[in-house]
């Protein structure tokens, strides 16, 4: 099989031009590179972000550890990115970790290695120095950790130990925080940064610790600002936070009746932050249960003649009393009286109020709708945001809801391009292997082509009278061409054409001619 093969190829070989022969050759490289081509392409990985946002330092060595390890990367972002085969994030990422990196451009406690490493002993005051490096560096570390904060550095002022207290100073320290787009952090994540930094570092107090953001402000409850600078500070956040909140619960309850998206609710609050103390006496009428203020008894005695007739029965009631003292010549009675003088204090009862600043004073609440039409259910709805807001509209709470088409262009767009983006990502993956079949049996297509286009213009090359070889398409009658092999059965048809007739008047007058091209056909089949 394999020498008929080989047989037949070199007799094909042998009859084919040159030009024939080079375009043989160029076509057969072109479909061996094309195949190579979307091979490579069909298999080229996609890669994907390993690490953003590096410092030159971080990503130099990230870059030394993946040439070290033989894994593919690329650089994205002027060097800040580095991107490596999706299949291969997670195990790098864990392998890089292990290894310390990336560091943000922070010293921690490696430094300190580093030095006890050394053959040479520093001196106390680069010792007292690298220690305070070292700990700004692991508090950096652990603040950038914390969800919300893209960017952290700590700043910390070790006075140096006096040998009285009176002139010791205090320890002080300073954190400088950038958010991530649309983060912040709330009071309480800033009282943990604080009391974080204050637990790291002996003899520091929570406010002695100042926390500020990428702008500049102040964004921690100090003692050392000024009582004014805080109260602000304070009151914003506190309004700020109970606007949102506020808000968030009626857009979430908004959103349950008309639909997700369909409601915008902005809230303003006024809160009054001053602080009050009052104090009520109220006064009572006296009665009996009133408290005593003062008791007197007045006692007064009279003495008179005895008028009393009759006594006890018997003799010394009868016998007068001659030669008796006191009680007057007459004799007479002595009556002694007391009276009893009570005074009531007034009734009063006093009491003290402090009344906390924070009160909201005023609230005012718009509400837009998409595609609420109907006034009844607008004022259900204002029914509803009313209520659930706590709105007092005789102390000047404001409700304003409209009914207005929103503009969903924009969302629109966004959706359309990623729907799109999509679609493209697909087609160019079912492409990418679609090509790999295709474009193969297309330069096979017009490699046979050229090869048959070459037996063909043999056989008319054949120097025979009478002899020709019709291509398939060609001449008065399509069914009697004798082009290929596969055309032998028209010339036993039951035709009477003019062909046929060609054709067995050449096998009569030369058979071994015919013979001879029916046996090519038959050793052009076989290979």
């Amino acid at each position: 099989m394999m020498d008929n093969l080989r047989s037949s190829t070199q007799k094909l070989w042998r009859h084919l031009t040159w030009p024939q022969r080079l375009s043989i050759f160029g076509l057969s490289a072109s479909v061996v590179a094309a195949i190579a081509l979307l091979v490579m392409w069909a298999s080229t990985p996609t890669y994907t972000v390993l690490f953003s946002s590096l410092s030159t330092t971080d990503a130099n060595a990230i870059v030394t550890s993946l040439q070290g390890s033989k894994t593919p990367y690329q650089l994205a972002d002027g060097g800040t990115a580095v991107l490596v085969p999706q299949s291969m994030v997670d195990a790098e990422r864990l392998q890089l970790a292990g290894q310390g990196l990336p560091q943000s451009g922070v010293v921690g406690y490696e430094l300190i290695d580093k030095t006890s490493s050394s053959p040479f002993q520093a001196d106390a005051q680069t010792q007292a120095l690298d220690r305070q490096r070292a700990l700004e560096g692991e508090l950096t570390r652990t603040i950038s950790q914390i969800s919300g904060v893209s960017y952290a550095s700590v700043h910390l002022v070790l006075p140096q130990t006096q040998l009285f207290s009176t002139q010791q100073a205090d320890t002080t320290a300073s954190v400088l925080l950038k958010f991530d787009p649309g983060a912040s952090l709330t009071s309480d994540q800033i009282a943990g940064i604080q009391h974080l930094v204050s637990s790291s570092v002996q003899g520091l107090k929570p406010d002695a610790v100042t926390v500020v953001d990428g702008s500049g402000t102040i964004i921690s409850s100090n003692t050392g600002v000024s009582t004014g600078g805080a109260l602000a500070l304070t009151a914003q956040q506190a309004e700020t936070w109970v606007a949102s909140n506020l808000g968030a619960q009626l857009t979430a309850m908004l959103d349950t009746v008309v639909g997700p998206d369909k409601a915008v609710v902005r809230v303003s609050d006024v809160m009054d932050w001053t602080q009050r103390d009052s104090t009520s006496n109220t006064y009572q009428s006296q009665s009996k249960n009133s408290p005593l203020g003062e008791s007197r008894v007045i006692t007064s005695s009279s003495t008179g003649p005895a008028t009393t007739v009759g006594g006890v029965a018997g003799l010394g009631s009868n016998v007068p009393n001659y030669g008796t003292k006191g009680g007057g010549s007459n004799g007479g009675v002595t009556q002694t009286q007391a009276n009893i003088d009570n005074t009531y204090l007034p009734s009063s009862t006093i009491t003290h109020v402090t009344q906390a600043p924070g009160a909201v004073k005023q609230t005012s609440v718009a509400v837009l709708l998409d595609g609420v039409t109907n006034q009844n259910e607008l004022r259900q709805l204002r029914a509803a945001v009313i209520a659930a807001a706590g709105l007092n509209l005789a102390r000047g709470d404001a409700l304003s809801i409209s009914s207005i088409p929103f503009n969903n262009s924009v969302a629109i767009a966004a959706a359309t391009a990623a729907k799109a983006q999509q679609q493209q990502t697909l087609i160019l993956s079912i492409a990418r292997w679609a090509a790999l079949v295709i474009v193969p049996l297309v330069l096979l297509f017009l490699l046979r082509r050229m090869l048959v286009s070459a037996r063909v213009k043999r056989f008319n090359e054949l120097d025979e009278p009478g002899l020709e070889v019709i291509e398939e398409g060609q001449g008065p009658d399509a069914t009697a061409m004798l082009a290929s092999p596969g055309n032998v059965a028209a010339i036993a048809a039951p035709q009477d054409s003019a062909e046929r007739k060609a054709m067995v008047e050449l096998a009569r007058e030369k058979p071994e001619l015919v013979a001879g091209l029916i046996g090519r056909w038959i050793e052009e089949d076989r290979g």
